[in-house]
């Protein structure tokens, strides 16, 4: 999420719009949107908060903007308020609510850098508990190893972070594909940012990951001190250090209605499906997990060459 001055004047002529109006203090909880959504206060005042509960007030004469698939929920200020929606198109369900078990899943995932680092205890066990046996894990190397092996090279700190906020990308009965980035940082006082795609599977009443890959943005960041580096996730997370300006709303419009890079990366995580659609892939992998395991590492070393060709490509221009 990313608050604005102003809703891009292009979007306030070619977009679907809505008005809706909650009364005092009511609460919505977490859900996403299957499209783009800029909003803007006519009355009152309302908060909006991350998965990790970052906080976003909008009021008259400020804009937000939640990009497609962000995890969020919102709260009503004390007097009820009008808010203007904006949508990129009509879409049949506007709210994808989700459940406890599905919220506490997604928060967990936020948290994988941490116990990954080896920074909150009892990590074995939280990755016992949150990875299926069945897990496919893909490193940024293109290298595919299990459950076991992961845990066993685990708990090394490598400087990771969070972006602290997620995108799904599909929900189906069978589990939910999601996407976050987690940020390291390097000895060489550079922030490496990697996009992580994840299928959370549904097994015997539980969220587990089932298939993980991590792979490179094009972008890395010389980080000198504190501020630098929340600068760097504040960015990371599609959020803003203060209100961000027109020119920045004009750029984010232009990529509005588009797939945005985090949906994009569908493409890379399940290379063994080329130009599938989300749901259908997702179902090949709970239907296959033997064929997945196969095809899909081979896929994914070609497809990961390609990203690390084009990273270092980009780090060295």
């Amino acid at each position: 999420m990313k608050l604005y001055a102003r809703v891009p004047q292009d979007l306030v002529d070619s977009w679907e719009q809505s008005s809706q109006t909650l009364p005092s203090n009511q609460t919505v909880g977490f859900h996403y949107h299957d499209v783009d959504e800029w909003l803007t206060v006519v009355q009152g005042g309302i908060t909006f908060f991350t998965l990790a509960d970052e906080l976003f007030h909008v009021e008259i004469g400020r804009a937000l903007h939640i990009p497609r698939g962000e995890v969020h929920r919102a709260e009503a200020d004390a007097d009820a308020v009008e808010c203007r929606m904006f949508l990129a198109g009509a879409i049949p369900t506007f709210v994808n609510e989700l459940t406890a078990l599905e919220v506490n899943a997604l928060q967990d995932n936020l948290e994988f850098p941490d116990y990954e680092d080896g920074r909150i205890e009892n990590g074995e066990k939280f990755f016992v508990n949150a990875l299926s046996d069945q897990l496919v894990f893909c490193r940024a190397s293109g290298v595919c190893v299990g459950k076991r092996q992961f845990i066993d090279e685990a708990f090394v700190d490598k400087g990771r972070f969070s972006a602290r906020t997620l995108q799904i990308l599909n929900k189906t009965e069978q589990g939910l594909l999601i996407s976050t980035v987690v940020n390291a940082s390097g000895a060489d006082g550079e922030i490496n940012s990697f996009t992580n795609v994840r299928f959370l599977a549904v097994e015997d009443g539980a969220l587990r990951c089932r298939l993980w890959v991590n792979y490179p943005q094009l972008e890395r960041v010389a980080v000198g001190s504190k501020e630098d580096k929340e600068a760097v996730m504040a960015r990371t997370r599609g959020t803003s250090l203060s209100r961000a300006s027109a020119g920045e709303a004009s750029a984010a419009a232009r990529g509005a209605g588009a797939r945005t890079p985090l949906i994009d990366s569908v493409d890379v995580a399940l290379a063994y499906v080329p130009r599938a659609d989300a749901a259908a892939a997702v179902d090949e992998v709970v239907k296959d997990d033997a064929k997945m395991r196969a095809a899909f590492a081979k896929n994914y070393r070609d497809r990961s060459s390609e990203v690390r060709g084009e990273y270092g490509r980009a780090s060295a221009g």
